[in-house]
């Protein structure tokens, strides 16, 4: 790591943090993939959906707890594996949720609610950030997640959960 003696010790964190980034992508597409296709099939896309997001969300309860870069960087690690299983998991069970003839139209609607919270959630944490300060937004977001978890478990039309 003779790269690194000149860095200052917060530069070398973040310089690792990078390093390990990529490490973890490596090993989720390597083995995420197998373990997520195996949960979908054992648990139904509905329940791991809404896993993925429950985990999400308690990242978002963990982050502002720390104060530590490494911590932050790994809780950062977590999220973005339980979002990624949120996201397709989400693809999975709109598209068996809806008829043949229906899933054109219901992927469209779904992917165009999926992008209205680049617009609604900079408002709503925005205001919750000036309300509660910065760690109001995260538990604010982190509570929009748990419901956003619980709700299609309760509107789904399949009471197992399966796709």
């Amino acid at each position: 790591m003779a790269y690194l003696a000149g860095m200052s010790e917060e530069d070398s964190i973040i310089g690792l943090g990078g390093i390990g980034g990529v490490l973890v992508l490596c090993a989720v597409i390597f083995f995420a993939d197998a373990s997520h296709s195996a949960a979908l099939l054992r648990l139904g896309a509905l329940k791991v959906m809404t896993m993925g997001l429950g985990l999400s969300a308690l990242t978002l309860f963990a982050l502002p707890a720390s104060d530590s870069l490494l911590v932050i960087c790994l809780i950062l690690g977590v999220q973005s594996v339980a979002y990624g299983v949120y996201l397709t998991s989400g693809n999975v069970f709109v598209t068996g949720e809806a008829t043949a003839d229906q899933r054109g139209t219901v992927m469209g609607v779904y992917s165009t609610f999926s992008n209205v919270n680049g617009i609604v959630s900079p408002l709503i944490l925005g205001a919750a950030s000036e309300a509660w300060g910065f760690r109001g937004a995260f538990w604010a977001s982190a509570a929009l997640a748990l419901y956003g978890s619980v709700l299609p478990l309760l509107l789904s039309r399949r009471s197992d959960g399966s796709v």
